[in-house]
């Protein structure tokens, strides 16, 4: 009888109990979540600046090729990026020409984005340069000029002449 009388008062200070947790959650966001809230801004706002984007499984590249990469890239007015897939998918939610472009299931593995602002060809002949050499990163898929588009299509558009 004992442990019915506290289910009991427990039951009845649930919604409570309840109450006092989502007001005391709705005073204080934890810095963890400020930090990741701040990245997705960043990431959603490197979106909305850019004329379009390819993810890349990065897995296999070291620190090193990665940094190469990035200075590849930067060379001909794009970047590349390394983050979460969870924080990606919000991201693309928060920008109107990317919402509702991309299927969950693309983000199986991790992903590196390319953001490109500019010449896309150049763009995708530095990633597609970096494979060859390297082996990775290999490319997903991506959105260039409203479309979303295939690894194989990323791949014949980084043969075009420029």
């Amino acid at each position: 009888m004992p442990n019915e009388d506290k289910k009991a008062r427990l039951a009845e200070d649930g919604p409570l109990r309840q109450n006092v947790s989502e007001a005391s959650e709705s005073r204080r966001v934890s810095p963890n979540r400020a930090k990741k809230e701040a990245i997705v801004a960043q990431i959603a706002d490197k979106l909305s600046a850019s004329e379009g984007v390819v993810f890349a499984n990065y897995q296999g590249l070291t620190h090193r090729q990665i940094e190469t990469l990035k200075k590849q890239l930067k060379g001909v007015g794009s970047t590349l990026a390394v983050t979460k897939n969870s924080l990606l998918k919000l991201s693309l939610g928060k920008v109107e020409k990317f919402k509702g472009m991309v299927p969950d299931d693309k983000f199986a593995d991790p992903t590196a984005v390319v953001f490109i602002a500019g010449d896309y060809i150049e763009a995708l002949k530095k990633v597609m340069k970096a494979n060859k050499d390297f082996g990775f990163p290999k490319v997903k898929f991506g959105i260039l000029e409203g479309s979303l588009m295939d690894e194989a299509q990323i791949v014949k558009l980084s043969t075009l002449p420029n």
